[in-house]
């Protein structure tokens, strides 16, 4: 193999030379290195732009999925008014856990935000999800009894879904926002089928945020020891709503 080098001429940027390699008679390569440099560039940047909007897509399709009601879709940390030192204190906590998902993630710590309707847990819930799935981070948000009836439908003979399937739907996603705990009490079938999705998420190390208008005994009365105890376990936090509701 020989290599020689040749001045020649593009008609886009003039004058080069040209470095040839020579195989068995045969001459190969000589073309333009800046023109060779600008195809090179325009492929990443069509590569830069497809990984985008294959993102993009990712991230819509999150949204989609995630259940967040239309009330509350638009709901971030920004738009939530902290006028008192509670409101400010339950919006640190919300950033924080967004911003340390890394830990959140590899700890699966939980959140339980406990307080009056109308005091801004909705708002917070849904703007911590809100800010994990822009960041490609699969978020659900549901009510206990829309979770109970999506696992009943699984008993219907004509039902594609088996129970234990439809319960992996509420353990797969990397944050679980389960709102609506304690509104009512449930029977001992849909409190097993509660333990079963929190002690699941538990086990895989899956964060869940728990929205309840029970205070801290009444909460722990109603779920038991073992599911309270694993939902506080690796820094979970309660962060206690106690002021009045916005809409009175």
């Amino acid at each position: 193999m020989e290599t020689s080098e040749i001045t020649r001429q593009c008609a886009t940027h003039g004058d080069y030379v040209a470095k040839l390699v020579h195989i068995g008679g045969r001459s190969m390569g000589g073309s333009c290195p800046t023109c060779q440099r600008e195809r090179e560039a325009a492929e990443m940047a069509r590569a830069a732009l497809a990984q985008a909007e294959a993102e993009r897509r990712r991230i819509e399709h999150l949204f989609n999925r995630a259940g967040i009601p239309p009330r509350f879709q638009k709901r971030s940390f920004d738009n939530y008014e902290a006028k008192t030192e509670g409101q400010q204190r339950a919006l640190r906590v919300s950033r924080t856990y967004v911003e340390s998902w890394d830990s959140v993630a590899e700890h699966g710590t939980c959140l339980i935000f406990s307080g009056q309707p109308g005091t801004g847990k909705t708002h917070l819930a849904c703007a911590i999800a809100n800010a994990l799935i822009a960041k490609g981070v699969a978020s659900l948000f549901t009510t206990v009894s829309d979770a109970m009836r999506s696992i009943k439908r699984s008993y219907d003979p004509s039902s594609s879904m088996s129970e234990s399937e439809a319960i992996q739907s509420f353990v797969d996603p990397r944050l679980l926002i389960l709102d609506e705990v304690g509104g009512s009490k449930g029977s001992e079938h849909e409190m097993q089928l509660m333990f079963d999705i929190i002690n699941k998420r538990y086990e895989h190390a899956r964060p869940t945020l728990i929205l309840t208008n029970l205070d801290a005994t009444a909460l722990r009365e109603h779920l038991g020891e073992r599911v309270t105890d694993r939902l506080r376990e690796g820094g979970g936090k309660l962060v206690t709503f106690t002021w009045a509701s916005h809409r009175s």
